[in-house]
């Protein structure tokens, strides 16, 4: 092949359910893949083939898949695993091609030179020179302009440790020391090697070590010979210096702190002599405030420049911080003395990573700077509480400075404030009652209307006993009054606007306390929802009391075990009781209010006519003793009728109890249910026709009356309900009407049978307009057809889907037991055409004619063809001969007509024939020709259209002769002179033992690839050559144990032969070269 592609890896992102991952490359065995997955944190697993996944089309040219195993539900499934290995969901999945670095390919002198396998060899190495090239791109390397004197170094392992890969001053690699190590304090006589960190005791500065060398001198290292090989990394003595002066700093603003609580005291005593001396308070009061600013802002000042040095260097400190000295987040420079370990520590804010580095030249300043001022801001930090006592009382001192002329007005009435002061306890008075004042004042005109209906009042006033007690018995309230209650009191409840009645257990709706009303609901269900609630599928808000509640799922009513129903807004289902396509109907029972009674007549006497309008008698009971005519009746109650009663409308709540008949000429109606209850066992209900037309008889019609019909309407249920073992009612079995299509003219219904199997609903026929099904939901049942005397006419075996007509002992996917002295199947038709009775054996997930076969009989032969009409094999006789055909298709071979005949003639003839090639030319032929003299037995011939004689058997009766086609007029580029010894030299002869033969005898002969170089007409095969080795696949018809990928046939030695009988011209031509010698040689003497 020619590769095209330089693809060598392939990588996906996984989601926890995907298996299938492709690899757009090929390979030349699943073993030259490597899966690598990838975590979200970095982490890189390598999966191990057959562990964790298999491979597919290994040797593809346009590659295959990985299929990461998991539980298939299949066992048989390549990929089928009982533990789950596929990548979750934010894992990398990388498939990269990794062949062995190997040579595979031997070529051997004089061997044949196969192209498929030289091709293999080159497509290999292009292969691996694509996977060293994917690892080079993956490397840091230099640009193609750039330059190196050499990628390698000569650092010994010993001297690489712990060290770090750089580039020197001319850009080339070196290895140099680590980051810095502290060497503690510094000592003369030490050996220092460079980066190494040192502590300076005579001013606490931090160097590093810029040059190796032995220490020698004194401290400060400044001043020292060896000061140019020490490099400063920390300033501690500037710093020191910059404490200082901070402190200092802070000295002089406390003394201005000081003089600011002077100049606020000096305010305050202004301030209390206001009334002569208000102006001077006011001037007082403002240099206090401008004293209090400028101390606020040397505080603020000295805060700040406190709070950034603090923020900046944390201190000494045993370990790494994490957060500052107020607790707030660490910011990028941060600085602290590592305690533990001597050394100072700078913080990388990117990273979030304290590091040991040298302080950049501007931190450095910074350090310094707050450094020098740290004296002020040591002495802002003591004086701070002077600074907050005069920042607490600056509201003060700005309030008396801002009121001055309200002082001075005051001093000038001070007379009126005396008078005040004398009648205080009136003011106060007044004071204590000026709200019942401006109460009386703004309900004047209420007040004024009283007085004019004063007699009214008084009359209300003798009665008030009265009043009091009805106040008692009826109150109007948001929630329920619980004072002063006696049974019978009631309320109208305005968050309900409902009326209800106190009892002895309590506040209840003033109406009925059976769910007698009804509401209904109808969801059609999308996916796999576990509730269902708000509005349903004509808008309506789901709403019901607890408990009072029928839930029917396809027409199926809902035990407490399947829905749950306590909220009053919401029905939740068991996990999976509801699908897609699903319908659910809901039932909702509910109280109904008190009503009037209107009447215009007699109730306890005579007749009930008419003349009322609604009579709604609440839970008590209408009993009439003659004829009641009613026009239409709403009864909550029960009727008791001893004669007849005829209604136009019946509205019943409650029971019909009847002595004798009830003759309905209108419609019984009911929007909960009509239940009818007999106490023995004689039928509840029995529809008569008394019609003496033949063609019709009782009816029970089930009518959905809806004003707009939808396909898929529920029409109507006939139930078989009963008590469970703990009170339940259990629906036993159940017959469901459906309106499969509304359409006119085009209507089609269905007829649904359930029953209960295992405490849960089963389906067990459906009748549709297109089709009948037994056990539609399709599950494990059994279902059988009896005959007169076979009890499984026929069978089918849910748990197996296997088939039996005549036996319930399945072994096969459909078995046939006939009897004793029966035929067990026969197929047979009236038609012409053959195939009309026969049977066909196809695979029904293949679409080729080639994928499936008709056996056929009629008249004196029996064809076997493909499924596109093309005879394969037939099996014929007539009143002379038999005959047996083997067909190739055009399908499979163009043109072959026969690949096989053999007859049966009563003379002499064909007795066999193979045809084959391209035009279905005889090939070879067995014959019976003649009974006496050399009679031909088989004849072979070439493939083409000429049909030439190759090769014949022949016997004469006594002795078989072999023969192969040497006729002169068959042959050209005849040559007779030619070296023959010289080929037969190169021969080599060989005593050997066959591997096959236990025997181990010893014979002669040569070896089929030495003589296949020097005579290659008589060495059939290829050296070394395999058959193929097939493994199982999809569609397979696997064994126990064994599974796709598997191997179904092993490779075997494809063995090469010798036909000796082409040697025999090359010994002739070498004995008369021989004696042609010999005879010169005689001659010559």
């Amino acid at each position: 092949m020619t590769v095209s592609t330089t693809t060598t890896k392939n990588s996906y992102s996984a989601n926890g359910t995907l298996h299938s991952f492709a690899y757009g490359f090929k390979i030349f065995a699943d073993a030259d893949l490597t899966v690598i997955v990838r975590s979200a944190t970095g982490t890189e697993t390598t999966k191990t083939l057959n562990t964790h996944y298999v491979v597919t089309n290994a040797g593809s040219d346009s590659g295959g898949n990985v299929l990461f195993k998991f539980n298939t539900g299949t066992s048989s499934d390549a990929h089928f695993s009982s533990t789950d290995q596929r990548p979750a969901s934010g894992e990398t999945v990388v498939i990269l091609r990794t062949l062995s670095k190997s040579q595979g390919t031997d070529y051997v002198e004089n061997d044949p030179f196969p192209s498929t396998s030289h091709e293999d060899a080159l497509d290999r190495l292009t292969f691996i020179t694509q996977e060293l090239q994917e690892e080079v791109d993956r490397t840091i390397k230099l640009s193609k302009t750039n330059t190196m004197t050499s990628p390698e170094f000569t650092t010994s392992a010993t001297d690489r440790a712990s060290k770090i890969l750089s580039f020197d001053s001319s850009g080339e690699l070196s290895v140099t020391q680590e980051l810095g190590t502290f060497k503690g304090n510094w000592a003369a006589s030490t050996a220092y090697v460079i980066r190494d960190i040192v502590k300076d005791t005579s001013t606490n500065n931090i160097f590093i070590v810029t040059s190796a060398h032995t220490s020698s001198g004194s401290q400060p290292l400044t001043t020292n010979a060896n000061s140019a090989k020490y490099s400063l990394i920390v300033d501690a003595a500037s710093s020191t210096t910059s404490q200082t002066a901070a402190a200092s700093s802070a000295t002089a603003a406390a003394s201005s702190a000081t003089a600011a609580a002077s100049s606020a005291s000096t305010a305050s005593t202004q301030a209390s002599n206001a009334s002569t001396s208000a102006s001077t308070a006011s001037t007082q009061a403002t240099n206090a405030a401008s004293s209090a600013t400028a101390a606020q802002t040397a505080q603020a000042a000295a805060e700040a420049a406190l709070d950034t040095f603090d923020d900046r260097f944390l201190g000494a400190k045993s370990s790494d911080p994490s957060v500052d000295n107020d607790g707030n987040a660490l910011i990028d420079g941060a600085l602290y003395f590592d305690t533990t370990n001597d050394i100072m520590k700078v913080y990388d804010l990117t990273n979030t990573q304290w590091r040991q580095l040298t302080l950049t030249s501007t931190n450095q300043n910074n350090v310094n700077t707050v450094a020098g001022a740290i004296s002020n801001v040591n002495t802002v930090a003591g004086s701070i509480s002077n600074i907050n006592t005069a920042n607490s009382n600056i509201t003060n001192i700005d309030t008396v400075a801002g009121i001055s002329s309200n002082v001075t007005t005051v001093a000038g009435i001070s007379s009126n404030v005396t008078t005040v002061a004398g009648i205080s306890s009136n003011v106060t008075s007044v004071a204590g009652n000026s709200s019942n004042i401006n109460s009386a004042v703004s309900n004047a005109t209420n007040i004024n209307t009283v007085a004019g209906a004063v007699t009214n009042v008084n009359t209300v006033a003798s009665n008030i006993s009265g009043v009091n007690s009805f106040a008692d018995r009826y109150r109007v309230a948001s929630s329920a009054p619980s004072s002063s209650l006696d049974v019978g009191d009631l309320y109208f409840d305005t968050t309900a606007n409902e009326l209800k009645v106190y009892k002895s257990s309590g506040w209840a709706a003033a109406g009925s306390t059976v769910n007698g009303t009804s509401a209904r609901f109808h969801y059609n269900i999308s996916g796999t929802p576990t509730s269902v609630t708000g509005s349903d599928a004509a808008g309506n808000t789901l709403a019901y009391d607890a408990g009072f509640i029928d839930v029917y799922v396809n027409g199926v009513r809902m035990s407490t075990a399947d829905v749950t129903v306590t909220s009053g807004d919401t029905v939740t289902f068991e996990s999976g009781a509801l699908a897609d396509g699903d319908e659910v109907d809901i039932v909702a029972f509910g109280t109904f209010a008190v009503a009037n009674i209107v009447s215009t007549g007699a109730l306890n006497s005579g007749s009930i006519t008419s003349g009322f309008g609604n009579i709604d008698t609440g839970s008590s009971t209408i009993t009439t003793t003659g004829v009641g005519t009613f026009g239409s009746l709403d009864i909550s109650g029960d009727i008791d009728v001893d004669g007849t009663t005829n209604l136009d409308v019946v509205d019943i709540d409650g029971a019909v109890d009847m002595a004798s008949t009830l003759q309905v000429d209108g419609a019984i109606t009911s929007s909960t249910g009509m239940t009818i209850t007999t106490a023995d066992n004689n039928p509840q209900l029995t529809i008569i026709s008394t019609d003496a037309d033949a063609s019709r008889g009782a009816m029970l019609d089930l009518v959905r009356n809806s004003a707009s019909p939808s396909d898929n309407d529920l029409c109507g249920t006939i139930r078989g309900l009963a008590k469970n073992s703990v009170g339940e009612d259990v629906t036993l079995g159940e017959i469901i009407f459906r309106n499969e299509d509304v359409t006119d003219g085009t209507e089609d219904g269905q007829i649904i049978i359930n029953c209960i199997r295992g405490g849960a609903a089963a389906g067990v026929m459906k009748m549709a307009s297109s089709e009948t099904i037994m056990n539609y939901d399709e599950v494990d049942l059994d279902f059988r057809v009896a005959s007169n005397n076979n009890s499984n006419m026929i069978f089918v075996e849910g748990s197996t889907d296997r088939v039996g007509i005549g036996t319930a002992t399945l072994a096969n996917k459909f078995e046939v037991d006939g009897g004793a002295a029966e035929t067990r199947l026969r197929v047979s038709s009236t038609g012409t055409d053959l195939r009309e009775a026969g049977i066909i054996l196809a695979n029904s997930s293949k679409s080729n004619d080639n994928d499936g076969i008709v056996i056929a009989h009629g008249g004196a032969a029996t064809t076997f063809d493909d499924l596109g009409g093309n005879e394969l094999m037939r099996i014929a006789h007539s009143s002379n001969k038999a005959q047996f055909r083997i067909n190739t298709p055009d399908t499979m071979h163009s043109g072959v007509e026969c690949a096989l005949e053999v007859f049966q003639h009563a003379g002499s003839g064909f007795v066999a024939r193979f045809k084959g090639g391209t035009a279905g030319h005889e090939v070879m032929a067995v014959h019976n020709f003649a009974t006496s003299g050399t009679r031909l037995l088989i004849a072979f011939k070439t493939s083409g259209s000429t049909g030439t004689l190759v090769g014949r058997i022949t016997s004469d009766g006594s002795s078989t002769t072999y023969a192969t086609s040497s006729d002169y007029r068959l042959k050209e580029n005849l040559e007779y002179n030619w070296d023959a010894t010289t080929r037969l030299k190169q021969l080599k002869p060989a005593r050997f033992n066959w591997i096959a033969d236990e025997s181990n005898t010893t014979v002669d002969g040569f070896i089929a690839h030495e003589v296949s170089s020097i005579v290659p007409e008589a060495v059939s095969g290829e050296k070394d050559a395999m058959t193929e080795e097939l493994l199982y696949v999809d569609g397979d018809e696997i064994p126990d144990g064994k599974k796709v990928g598997d191997v179904k046939e092993a490779s075997q030695i494809d063995p090469q032969g010798i036909d000796q009988s082409k040697l025999v011209p090359l010994l002739v031509k070498t004995i008369q070269e021989l004696e042609a010698r010999i005879t010169a040689l005689e001659d010559a003497q």
